[in-house]
C-alpha cells in the first residue's frame, strides 16, 4: 500500500503489478479470504490504489479498474459500506479518462454491478445517484464516438441506474 498510495511517483511498472496480484488475490478464494481477513485492510488498499487515478498511463488506470471490478464481483465477502468508496474511485477514473475504453468499460461494469446488487442505492441515497447518472451520462457523450460498440454498457449502466 505504501508505494502504491505514492500516486504518481509510483513507478508505472510496479503499480500496474501491485495491482494486478490484488486483483488475482481477489479473484481466488483462499487469497481473498486472506485478505478480507483484518479489518481495514480493503479500505486501506482501495485507498492507496485510488491515488493511481490521476497516472498518466492507461494500463495503471486499466488494472485499477480491474481491480474495482474484480473487488465488486467479490462483493459477497466485502466489507459493508465498501461500495461508496468504490463508486467514488470508478467515478473519479470515468470522468478524467482520456484514452482507454477498457478503463470506461469496466468502471461502466463496476458500478452497474453494484446498482444491480441494491447496496449502491441504498447506501448513496438520490443525491449521490443523480450525481452518478450525470457523469455518466457526460461520459458517454464524451466517449460515443471512441466507444463504438461498447457504448451499450454505458447505455445499460444508464438503465440500471434509473430504475
Amino acid at each position: 500500500t505504501t508505494v502504491l498510495s505514492s500516486g504518481v511517483a509510483c513507478p508505472s511498472p510496479t503499480a500496474i503489478t501491485g495491482m494486478r496480484v490484488l486483483c488475482n488475490a481477489v479473484k481466488d478464494a483462499g487469497s481473498r479470504a486472506q485478505l478480507l481477513s483484518e479489518s481495514g485492510r480493503v479500505s486501506a488498499l482501495l485507498s492507496a490504489a485510488a491515488k493511481q487515478t490521476s497516472s498518466g498511463h492507461k494500463l495503471v488506470r486499466g488494472a485499477l479498474a480491474a481491480l474495482l471490478t474484480n473487488l465488486v464481483h467479490a462483493q459477497s465477502t466485502l466489507p459493508a459500506g465498501l461500495s461508496a468508496t468504490i463508486v467514488q474511485i470508478a467515478l473519479s477514473l470515468l470522468t478524467a479518462e482520456t484514452e482507454s475504453t477498457d478503463v470506461i468499460v469496466r468502471c461502466c461494469l463496476a458500478i452497474g454491478t453494484l446498482a444491480m446488487t441494491g447496496e449502491f442505492k441504498s447506501t448513496g441515497g438520490q443525491g449521490q445517484l443523480a450525481d452518478v447518472c450525470a457523469k455518466v451520462n457526460s461520459v458517454k457523450q464524451a466517449w460515443v464516438t471512441k466507444l463504438g460498440d461498447k457504448s451499450v454498457c454505458v447505455d445499460e449502466l444508464m438503465h440500471i441506474l434509473k430504475r
